[in-house]
């Protein structure tokens, strides 16, 4: 999205509602968020009801952008900052809000890019991950550890969570590892450009095989992991629990490196949010050799 473009739209509260209700419903008809139905009847305050399952809404309801009390132009304001890579705290004074509704708004708009990958069964609303994206406990040991695989797809990147396989199935490996913090990334394996995990601090003092670091592999340029490496620099401090959130937008971020990424974001913003059970938990591969298949 051009600049003026943006500002034209954040200039106009109306304009900026008409563009965002667009990225809603494209040429189809409006429907109903719960059972697609289009058979709908106005109510008051831009509101309708569903004929067939009596579902009362409003254009966003059911979708990431109905989060908290943000306008439209507040969205493509927040939009704007996040593709600068600006710090929580900084947007919240830009936009003069609480640092509170600002990182929460923010972890929207990171589990709604969660929400666009094949591997979204996983993370959200189900399997490793609850409805926020958090992995769901502490682990108690490296055989709850949850394992990415970052891949390539011609010019794109993919960090895929791997389901069957966890970090104490690499921990005796014969193979070049780096780390970041509590991030280790393991290069060149399987087919991949590397596996990555997140290892919390409390296991540390229990692992019995030590890992050999090599510091070149953060070095090599054209990868993955030596771009992430400097873009995490920026978060000051993740946790186990954010992690799949935080990696999924360096996968956004890598992939749109050389453009603007406001429009994608917008349309993750616009989506429906998946329901418990409604999504398909058979696009991740179950294991490195289904991966590497």
């Amino acid at each position: 999205m051009e600049n003026e473009q943006l500002d034209l739209l954040i200039s106009d509260e109306e304009r900026a509602r008409e563009y965002l209700v667009e990225k809603c419903f494209g040429n189809r008809e409006r429907f109903c968020p719960r059972c697609q139905c289009t058979k709908l009847y106005k109510l008051g305050d831009d509101r309708f009801r569903c004929s067939c399952c009596k579902y009362t809404f409003h254009d966003f309801s059911g979708r990431w952008i109905n989060h908290g009390r943000f306008t439209p132009v507040q969205w493509l304001l927040l939009a704007r900052y996040f593709e600068k890579g600006l710090p929580v705290l900084k947007i919240a004074s830009a936009m003069s809000y609480s640092y509170g509704t600002v990182y929460e708004a923010v972890r929207i708009i990171r589990l709604s890019i969660a929400a666009a990958g094949d591997d979204a069964a996983y993370l959200l609303p189900q399997g490793f991950a609850d409805r926020e994206g958090r992995f769901r406990r502490r682990p108690d040991g490296y055989r709850d550890i949850p394992v990415f695989g970052i891949g390539w797809e011609e010019d794109i990147v993919r960090a895929v969570i791997l389901p069957q396989f966890s970090a104490e199935n690499i921990i005796g490996l014969s193979a070049r590892m780096d780390r970041f913090g509590s991030i280790v990334f393991v290069g060149d394996i399987m087919g991949f450009e590397g596996l990555i995990f997140f290892e919390p601090r409390h296991l540390r003092r229990y692992r019995v095989v030590p890992f050999a670091y090599d510091r070149d592999l953060g070095e090599e340029t054209g990868t993955f992991w030596s771009w992430a490496k400097g873009e995490l620099v920026k978060y000051h401090g993740i946790s186990y629990e954010n992690f799949p959130l935080y990696l999924k937008e360096l996968e956004f971020r890598f992939n749109h490196k050389s453009q603007d990424f406001i429009e994608d974001l917008m349309d993750g913003l616009c989506r429906l949010k998946p329901r418990a059970g409604g999504l398909d938990a058979g696009a991740a591969p179950d294991s490195l050799d289904a991966a590497e298949a």
